[in-house]
């Protein structure tokens, strides 16, 4: 029976992540998500996102996912804490790529998945922002 299986903030923590993957045994009608903060903190977060891709691992952004990107276009200044992480997508256009389309939420006929939270004074999916549901 397939099953549907949740990451939850992986952080750049790579070994742990392929430990966790192995360790929940994937069978091919199996569906694994990721919340979101796929990168930062933890020295291999390139290595995250390239296996997230390559297992088909679908994905949500997190408020740190939104910070890489928003450094590696000149939007927000880059800060110390993301000076290793920068460096680690030099040349990997593909994951960069992965990271800049993830949804801001991903919604089943099951579930809702986000990164954070949803508003609760807005009663509707459609009233909530970007930004609600990653802070």
């Amino acid at each position: 029976m397939p099953r549907t299986l949740f990451i939850w903030d992986i952080h750049g923590c790579y070994d742990e992540l392929v430990e966790l993957y192995d360790k929940m045994q994937i069978s091919e009608s199996d569906i694994v998500y990721a919340t979101g903060d796929l990168i930062n903190k933890w020295p291999f977060s390139q290595k995250v996102v390239q296996f997230l891709r390559e297992n088909n691992i679908r994905s949500v952004l997190g408020n740190h996912d939104i910070k890489f990107l928003k450094c590696m276009n000149g939007i927000d200044e880059k800060t110390e804490w993301f000076d290793g992480v920068m460096e680690q997508f030099q040349g990997c256009e593909d994951d960069i790529e992965y990271i800049q389309w993830l949804p801001h939420w991903i919604e089943t006929d099951n579930f809702l998945l986000l990164h954070a939270w949803l508003r609760p004074d807005r009663k509707t999916l459609s009233e909530q922002t970007e930004q609600d549901s990653i802070m």
